[in-house]
């Protein structure tokens, strides 16, 4: 996947979508029944490869795939316990949170500014565990995530009054 990230041009995308597929075959063998951790895992990997290859797609295509991370962060949610898994808990938060965003930039309208409210709940969230003082990296990522689809939430409503 950082391959995929860092390579430019058409080539990074398809090396992502080689980790994308990577991850789903990954999936056969780790089962949410017999490997609940590494499912999880697999899922918010999945989850973090589909968002940065829907950011570098565009249009309806870029949309699905943002989409499609949302439910894998969704599906690792259900395995991570803010209670036992807090750190795996947050990132996957994040993650969630910032495909949201995403989508509901490119989306626009009513649709899009729901998936902005949901991307906002998930910042939130992130930061019910992620503190200063206990990873003040992530809390400032957090934060500055937070405030930034806040701004553009409030910028999109301005814009329909």
């Amino acid at each position: 996947m950082e391959q995929g990230i860092r390579t430019g041009g058409a080539a990074g995308p398809g090396l992502l979508a080689e980790a994308v597929a990577a991850y789903r075959a990954a999936l056969d063998v780790y089962t949410s029944e017999t490997l609940p951790l590494q499912w999880a895992m697999t899922q918010n990997n999945l989850g973090n490869a589909l968002q940065k290859q829907g950011v570098r797609t565009g249009g309806a295509a870029g949309v699905e795939l943002l989409a499609e991370a949302v439910v894998a962060y969704r599906a690792a949610l259900e395995v991570y316990a803010c209670e036992t898994l807090s750190l795996q808990w947050a990132t996957a938060q994040n993650g969630l949170g910032t495909a949201l965003s995403e989508q509901g930039i490119r989306m626009g309208g009513a649709a899009g500014a729901k998936l902005l409210q949901e991307a906002v709940a998930a910042f939130r969230a992130t930061l019910e565990v992620v503190t200063p003082k206990g990873a003040p990296r992530y809390h400032e990522i957090a934060i500055g995530n937070l405030k930034k689809i806040e701004t553009r939430l409030n910028l999109m409503r301005n814009a329909e009054d």
